[in-house]
């Protein structure tokens, strides 16, 4: 978190769009971009935390939810297993909600973790070029044409016609 923040005053006026369904919508600035990641980031970092002292609980023994008679010492017994804490009702230790809200916490992150890549993806695409040597940093394939002849991958839109004349076809950058 610590490196984004700088990067957030480095790119802090930075103007960038934003995109609703690959189309622009509301200009934002790229500090803005980074301070979202940062806050999505810790707070999945924060599910994760909670979900393992949920789960790092030792359940030895519990038995089958009733305790047992057995002389153990379950703080020994915890530590050795390599538990911070020891159960302290037998028969809620069952229940499955920290391994659930394990599996949310998980998904959550991947969630976030897609929509990073995608937005890295959409801007370091041909359409949006936002993101410089990208082909470079993330293996962007040639495409193969006939003939063994490379097709063009790069395109860039050229500015529009002064004159308000019609649209001017792509040109190849390769």
């Amino acid at each position: 978190a610590a490196d984004v923040q700088v990067d957030v005053v480095r790119y802090l006026d930075a103007a960038m769009p934003t995109y609703t369904h690959g189309k622009h919508a509301q200009i934002t600035t790229f500090g803005a971009v980074l301070v979202s990641w940062a806050g999505a980031l810790e707070r999945d970092g924060q599910r994760l935390r909670e979900a393992y002292d949920h789960i790092n609980v030792s359940t030895a023994g519990c038995a089958a939810g009733t305790g047992t008679s057995f002389p153990l010492n379950r703080r020994r017994t915890a530590e050795l297993l390599g538990y911070d804490v020891v159960s302290r009702n037998a028969r809620d230790q069952y229940s499955p909600d920290p391994f659930f809200q394990q599996l949310a916490a998980l998904a959550l992150l991947n969630t976030f973790l897609q929509e990073w890549a995608n937005d890295l993806m959409f801007w370091g695409s041909d359409e949006v070029g936002m993101i410089d040597r990208y082909e470079e940093m993330y293996g962007g394939a040639r495409v193969e044409g006939l003939m063994g002849t490379e097709a063009c991958v790069r395109w860039e839109q050229p500015p529009p016609d002064p004159n308000g004349g019609a649209p001017r076809p792509p040109i190849c950058r390769d």
